[in-house]
């Protein structure tokens, strides 16, 4: 029988012969309620977290676990490595609101452990040269914080100032050797943000709970349940950035577009409420990068004018109006200050520490030493710290993020680039490198997009005589029971 003939007769689906199309809404509909699942599941367990910082930790070294076994047991399946390391870049914060004894870096560390796993199960060392050198020269400075504080008390400061770097070098790397097709990139979306929704749980159960909030003209930590609002406002802002481009790119069946909105208001009125404003900046900002391509295609401009509609109407006449009252007006006061948090006066300070050490800076870490507040800024921490080496480090990074954007070759593939890498540089502009997911994000947008109509990956890895194997088994099958 010819191959042509063959593909008159579709798989069956359990037990019952389908159409192509109904057997496609079949399985979109199963994989649709079973992410809803996965996400819901992620409210109680997150409240379970907050009560039990040991089931917190054992929590962070299952994923771990998971995702070194991923990288060593299937280095031919590189999605599942880039799932659990999205997991862990929503995980971060929950783990570190929930006081799970690992150490601070660890969301950074193990996001980087799993992708070099794989990058050598796979034996393909062939890295982004531009971001190996961009890490390379923020070496050479290190020996001056080690020489003067030495090698056991240095290692906090290296660690704290150099684990961001290193995990945006090895993410690069690892997503630059990999095809993602879109439906990838949405999967990679939907696993972080069942642990964002379980952040967003904790901060709306803190507010729930709570006899009474204040709410000034400052960050608030009652209302980022009991944690640092900045990282958590990222975190939330993060999720809402990510189920915005899900509901965006489309082709997903209706329930699951539906609570992914519904999934990005709720996460978006988390983050306005921890009255940290730069969670909600960084997001607007890469969707408006974002836009600017999406913008060109008639269907994404549909489906961003539905969306902007739906948010304005329930902003403007049900949530907006609530919160005012919640915080006694203090909310827009807060999203419409200019005030900078002091961010301005730091990075002055880092120039002129940098006029002051021109050729490497102060070492990692160093800036402390010379007055100046934690680093609050990626773009002003490199040069005061690492001097010109780390000016050129920098520019390095430009390079590399305007070439990942420039070898996208369709809309939805620059549109998610130019978000991706937006969101990341956003966020290194106002929380300097706290977290792994701006690590993440740069390299998930190194990762090459396929064309929408090859539908996925793994399809691409069964050979030809195992495809025709495949058909001619589905006839058999017909024949037999007929």
């Amino acid at each position: 029988m010819s191959q042509a003939a063959e593909q008159f007769f579709p798989p069956a689906v359990r037990g019952r012969w389908l159409p192509r199309g109904a057997q496609t809404r079949t399985r979109q509909r199963q994989w649709g309620y079973g992410t809803i699942a996965f996400c819901l599941l992620h409210i109680p367990m997150a409240l379970l977290l907050s009560q039990a910082g040991q089931i917190s930790t054992l929590h962070a070294l299952a994923v771990l676990l998971i995702g070194i076994g991923c990288a060593v047991g299937s280095p031919h399946r590189p999605l599942r490595v880039a799932y659990v390391g999205a997991y862990i870049t929503g995980a971060e914060v929950l783990w570190r609101m929930t006081n799970a004894q690992v150490f601070w870096e660890y969301g950074k560390y193990a996001t980087a452990t799993i992708f070099l796993i794989a990058i050598l199960r796979k034996g393909k060392f062939r890295g982004p040269a531009l971001m190996l050198g961009y890490f390379a020269l923020l070496m050479p400075s290190v020996a001056i914080i080690v020489a003067r504080l030495g090698p056991a008390e240095a290692q906090g400061y290296i660690s704290f100032n150099l684990s961001g770097p290193f995990a945006l070098m090895v993410a690069a790397w690892f997503f630059s050797q990999h095809k993602l097709s879109l439906e990838h990139i949405k999967g990679i979306f939907l696993a972080a943000a069942g642990p964002i929704i379980g952040i967003a749980s904790i901060t709306f159960y803190s507010i729930y709970t709570a006899e009474k909030i204040s709410f000034t003209s400052e960050s608030n930590y009652l209302s980022s349940g009991g944690f640092g609002p900045n990282q958590v406002s990222a975190a939330l802002g993060l999720g809402v950035l990510f189920a915005l481009m899900f509901v965006v790119l489309g082709r997903t069946n209706r329930i699951l577009r539906f609570f992914m909105m519904g999934v990005m208001i709720f996460l978006a009125v988390q983050s306005a409420l921890t009255f940290s404003r730069g969670g909600l900046y960084n997001t607007v900002g890469a969707a408006a990068f974002a836009s600017v391509y999406l913008l060109r295609d008639p269907r994404m401009r549909r489906s961003i004018l539905v969306v902007a509609v739906v948010v304005f109407v329930l902003g403007s006449y049900l949530i907006l109006p609530r919160l005012e009252t919640l915080t006694e007006g203090k909310l827009s006061n807060r999203f419409t200050s200019t005030d900078s948090t002091n961010r301005v006066k730091i990075v002055k300070d880092e120039i002129r520490i940098w006029r002051a050490h021109p050729l490497l800076g102060v070492g990692p870490g160093g800036s402390t030493f010379a007055g100046v507040p934690t680093a609050h800024t990626e773009f002003g921490r490199l040069p005061a710290e690492h001097g010109s080496f780390g000016l050129l480090a920098l520019v390095l990074l430009l390079i590399a993020a305007a070439k990942n954007i420039q070898k996208a070759k369709s809309i939805k593939a620059r549109a998610i680039a130019v978000c991706l890498i937006g969101w990341s540089f956003l966020f290194m502009m106002n929380a300097a490198m706290r977290l792994v997911a701006p690590a993440f994000a740069f390299g998930l947008a190194c990762a090459t997009l396929l064309p929408e109509t090859i539908p996925s990956l793994k399809a691409l890895t069964i050979s030809p005589r195992r495809r025709r194997a495949q058909r001619i088994n589905r006839v058999r099958a017909v024949t037999a029971s007929s």
